[in-house]
């Protein structure tokens, strides 16, 4: 008799292992499937906003910009679309909340762009026309050899995180932003904005 309990309990608790693998397995394969589906989704994002940015690049040098500016900034929910010319003038989407004297050559996303010499995604900064925190997505104008100017787009990054918070795997799930590494060294959206998906068994 004794025989057949304890036969019996090992064949429960090895069930019962087998169980929660699989259920552990099956977790971790949804975690895996919503994670590589929210990357490819993030990496289509920053594709098409970098692509309404670099667009602009011949507009930018004629005389009147302004209308293309802000139909960008309405089309890809840019809370501004700006460009900065070498002479340190600039044009705006929405020239709100500009200071005075503002000199765009001297602003990261116009240094980090023109160093670059190609489209670039900033690490997150306070904008100076509207204090909140952002990226922007920058791409140089370079004519025989030189940088005539940076046209340029902001992203709050309320906007990111919103994104990231609606990822949920599982109802009791959620996920947070966090940087992959110290403080924003990253130079692409995906590097920079991670998620953390935490879920209850």
């Amino acid at each position: 008799m004794a025989i057949v309990i304890a036969a019996l309990a090992i064949n429960t608790a090895l069930n019962q292992f087998v169980a929660n693998r699989h259920n552990e397995d099956a977790i971790d394969s949804s975690l895996a499937a919503v994670q590589s589906g929210h990357t490819s989704a993030i990496v289509d994002w920053v594709a098409s906003h970098s692509q309404m940015i670099h667009s602009l690049q011949d507009t930018v040098l004629q005389p009147e910009p302004d209308a293309a500016l802000k139909q960008v900034a309405d089309a890809g929910g840019f809370t501004k679309v700006y460009v900065g010319y070498a002479d340190k003038t600039s044009r705006f989407s929405d020239p709100k909340g500009v200071p005075p004297g503002y000199d765009p050559t001297a602003r990261p996303w116009y240094k980090q762009a023109a160093a670059a010499g190609k489209p670039v995604v900033t690490p997150p900064y306070v904008a100076a026309s509207t204090g909140k925190l952002v990226v922007t997505f920058a791409t140089p104008v370079i004519r025989d050899g030189e940088v005539k100017a940076v046209v340029s787009g902001d992203v709050a990054m309320d906007t990111v995180i919103a994104n990231v918070k609606a990822i949920r795997p599982t109802p009791a799930s959620f996920c947070r932003t966090r940087p992959a590494s110290p403080p924003w060294h990253r130079r692409a959206m995906p590097r920079h904005v991670a998620a953390i998906c935490r879920y209850t068994r």
